[in-house]
């Protein structure tokens, strides 16, 4: 039997692992779609939304050299819908209108899934009344837009982005510069939010360079998932620049100390509401324990005293700290809770050590009295030496 050499070894197993590549990409590779039937998709356009039908889809004849499914979907709906023409943006709804979702998705996926399905129902709803002659504004936009911005939104002209149309037309509320309004790319957060449509505002009042903007976005986001009832409005430049500092050292303070959590003092939270205070006020008050190092971090930096280099008494279980954060009575929930009081707790002696405001200040009557109050609900002593 002869012997073979080793370049013809080299070049078999070469040949054999890219018969095994292609095999591979061979299976992976995508299916070819069925080239969408422009007739078919008409029928079933006026069949999904017969009230806005003005042409007949029997009479859709135009022969389509594109294969692009988007645009075969765009040219048949502008036939059968199509009485006014719609700009760029609007019509893009019609891209990829028809991919399915994953088989296999979970909560999260399915969540997201609503939320896409949810919001492209919106667009072909703007789109239809749009093309059909409606009034677009009281259809579909004036839960976040005026009438002049509406008007304002379907005259663009510079982009097939319908997020990015929207933030524009609204930048261009508040700022005469269209490079200001072009760099508010605020696109990846919601403009269905009304915290988003403040920070906006706030931004095209008061114009930053892009990286310190893209800062306080990141600051702004996370305070919002944080507390919802977080907002921008009534804030200046100056103060939100201010809580992105504050942030930042906690975030550092947070990673020297490491991310622990302890289960703390059995005791729950406790919130108390429309209370009376000084002056005619009426206030909400809210008891929280702070049970992780990043938010021990943050209301040391907060509050500006030294309540983080607790961390080490709150996982031995020797001492928990709460947060007293106060706001006005607001029957609607959504004024902003501002800390009041940090307050130290002797877990064994079920008693309340230290109680200190912004920069180690005493406390005030009016904190004084809902201390009061809470200790004596839940069996607790209060040792004032404030």
């Amino acid at each position: 039997m002869p012997v073979r050499s080793q370049l013809q070894e080299r070049k078999t197993q070469e040949a054999a692992r890219e018969r095994a590549l292609a095999a591979q990409l061979a299976a992976h590779r995508p299916a070819v779609a069925e080239a969408l039937d422009p007739l078919r998709l008409a029928h079933e356009l006026a069949r999904q939304h017969p009230a806005y039908v003005c042409r007949e889809p029997q009479s859709f004849n135009r022969r389509i050299r594109s294969k692009d499914p988007d645009k075969i979907r765009l040219v048949a709906a502008e036939h059968v819908f199509g009485r006014y023409p719609a700009p760029r943006h609007v019509r893009a709804v019609w891209k990829g209108a028809t991919r399915p979702a994953g088989a296999q998705a979970g909560p999260q996926a399915r969540a997201e899934a609503e939320t896409v399905a949810r919001r492209r129902a919106f667009r072909t709803q703007l789109y239809l009344t749009c093309v059909s002659g409606g009034s677009v504004h009281k259809a579909c936009t004036a839960a976040f837009m005026t009438k002049k911005e509406t008007h304002r939104f379907l005259g663009l002209a510079h982009t097939e982005s319908f997020v990015e149309a929207v933030w524009f037309t609204l930048a261009r509320s508040f700022t005469d510069d269209a490079g200001v309004a072009h760099r508010m790319r605020i696109a990846a957060q919601s403009y269905e939010d009304p915290f988003w449509r403040e920070a906006l505002r706030l931004f095209c009042l008061n114009p930053v360079p892009l990286a310190r903007l893209n800062d306080m976005i990141d600051f702004l986001r996370q305070a919002h998932a944080a507390d919802p009832t977080y907002t921008v409005r009534g804030r200046t430049l100056r103060s939100v620049a201010e809580q992105v500092e504050q942030w930042h050292r906690a975030v550092n303070r947070a990673r020297r100390m490491g991310e622990a959590r302890w289960p703390g003092v059995d005791l729950e939270d406790a919130t108390f509401r429309n209370c009376g205070a000084g002056r005619e006020r009426r206030v909400d008050w809210r008891f929280t324990q702070i049970t992780s190092s990043h938010a021990l971090a943050e209301e040391g930096t907060t509050m500006h005293h030294c309540v983080y280099s607790y961390q080490a008494l709150c996982i031995g279980g020797g001492a928990s700290i709460w947060s007293l954060k106060t706001r006005p009575a607001d029957p609607t929930d959504r004024a902003p809770w501002r800390r009041a009081l940090t307050i130290e707790m002797d877990n064994a002696a079920r008693r309340l050590v230290q109680l200190r405001g912004y920069a180690n200040r005493p406390m005030n009557n009016d904190e004084r009295q809902i201390v009061s109050r809470w200790a004596s609900e839940n069996g607790l002593s209060v040792a004032y030496r404030n």
